[in-house]
């Protein structure tokens, strides 16, 4: 069965995630960690939208300061640039 990000367009995801991982209080690794299982199984996973969406669950779900964290971070957000990790900065 379509999770709730079944519906969304390809090239909306990470937008729509950057808003529900980082903005909303609600969400926690659990709901993270199924958003990035759903993401995975949709027909489009290979597109650039959905794999950055998918970096963006990672970058969430990593150890704050680990390389796994960085690496998740610069394939959802390549365009910026990062001068120290931490959470929530982009």
């Amino acid at each position: 069965m379509p999770g709730i990000l079944a519906s969304i367009p390809e090239n909306e995801l990470l937008d729509v995630l950057d808003i529900a991982i980082w903005n909303t209080s609600h969400a926690g690794p659990q709901a993270v960690a199924e958003w990035m299982r759903e993401l995975s199984e949709r027909p489009d996973a290979d597109t650039e939208g959905v794999r950055r969406a998918i970096a963006a669950c990672r970058e969430y779900l990593a150890e704050p300061g680990s390389d796994e964290e960085a690496t998740a971070a610069a394939e959802a957000w390549p365009t910026v640039i990062r001068h120290a990790s931490s959470k929530g900065a982009k």
